[in-house]
C-alpha cells in the first residue's frame, strides 16, 4: 500500500478515531488559519500532530518496496534507459521502479 492509500486509510480506520480528526483539524486550523491555503514546508514543522498520525499510518500500512508502472508514452530515463510505447496498443513497457535503499 503506498503513502496516499495509507492516508486515505486512516481517518475511514474501523475504530473510528474521532479524537484524531477533531485534533488534526484543530491543528490545521492553528497552523493555517482561515487563509484556505496548501501548506508550505515551513508549515510542516507545526503540523506535528498530523506528522504523527502520517508516521503510524505508513507503520501500520506500509509501501511495497517496489513500484510497478506502465508507460503512457516513450520516455528516456536517467543513464541513457529508452523506455517503449507503441501506439495503438493497451499499454506501454512496465517499469519497476525501487523506492527503498
Amino acid at each position: 500500500m503506498g503513502t496516499c492509500a495509507s492516508l486515505r486509510v486512516l481517518p475511514a480506520h474501523p475504530t473510528g478515531h474521532t479524537h484524531a480528526r477533531v485534533h488534526t483539524q484543530a491543528e490545521v486550523d492553528a497552523v493555517l488559519g482561515s487563509t484556505k491555503r496548501q501548506p508550505t514546508m515551513a508549515d510542516y514543522g507545526n503540523l506535528r500532530y498530523i506528522m504523527r498520525c502520517v508516521n503510524e499510518s505508513m507503520r501500520l500500512y506500509p509501501h511495497p518496496p517496489v513500484l510497478l508502472r506502465r508507460a503512457l508514452q516513450p520516455d528516456t530515463l536517467p543513464g541513457g534507459y529508452q523506455v517503449r510505447f507503441t501506439r495503438g496498443s493497451p499499454a506501454g513497457q512496465c517499469a519497476a521502479v525501487r523506492v527503498v535503499r
